[in-house]
């Protein structure tokens, strides 16, 4: 991770421990959305992570699985439109084919179970994201010293009791979101045979 990019999560963290409001989160998870990392370290890491015993207790790794999941989001979700045009012009047709059939209920499933996951996953984040300012503010008192060593901190063992559920749930959202990745691309091309003959 380069410095720039470690300065922008310090300024992320540093917002969460400002934040006071639904509004002030959801705008600290949309700054980590648009951060120029592609997470390829902790894509790595959650490969291999065992789960039970190696989830992270540093405040900016908890950010890294963070933004992993919304760079994993962002992959599910950039071919919306798309399925979604799909499905309204194969529902506007008073005939289809029997593949065409096929298509569109596996379309409708798809974006059914999309938006499903995307839901939960945004109240996660915020929960997460509630948590983090939770477990610093329980340490650091309302007010902390945003120097080196904070940034290097650690939740204690009451906040990780609260925060490692919502990291593991949120690595189950990954793996979701992998599995979803791959159902896209293969309709996508099924999608594509169908509806370009």
């Amino acid at each position: 991770m380069n410095q720039e990019v470690i300065e922008v999560y310090k300024d992320v963290l540093k917002e969460i421990v400002l934040s006071s409001t639904e509004r002030d989160y959801t705008s600290c998870i949309d700054k980590l959305d648009s951060l120029d990392d592609d997470a390829y370290e902790v894509e790595k890491d959650y490969k291999t992570i065992n789960r039970k015993t190696q989830l992270p207790g540093h405040f900016l790794a908890a950010l890294r699985i963070l933004r992993f999941s919304l760079i994993l989001k962002k992959k599910l979700t950039t071919r919306y439109d798309v399925f979604m045009q799909a499905y309204q012009k194969l529902s506007s047709k008073t005939k289809r084919e029997k593949d065409e059939e096929q298509l569109l209920h596996e379309i409708r499933d798809f974006l059914y179970n999309v938006d499903a996951l995307l839901g939960d996953f945004d109240r996660l984040a915020m929960r997460l994201v509630q948590e983090i300012h939770a477990g610093i503010l329980f340490l650091f008192g309302s007010a902390p010293e945003m120097n080196a060593e904070f940034y290097k901190g650690r939740f204690n063992d009451e906040s990780l009791t609260k925060i490692h559920p919502l990291l593991n749930e949120l690595l189950i959202h990954c793996d979701r979101f992998e599995e979803e990745i791959r159902i896209m691309k293969a309709l996508d091309r099924v999608r594509a045979l169908i509806l370009n003959r």
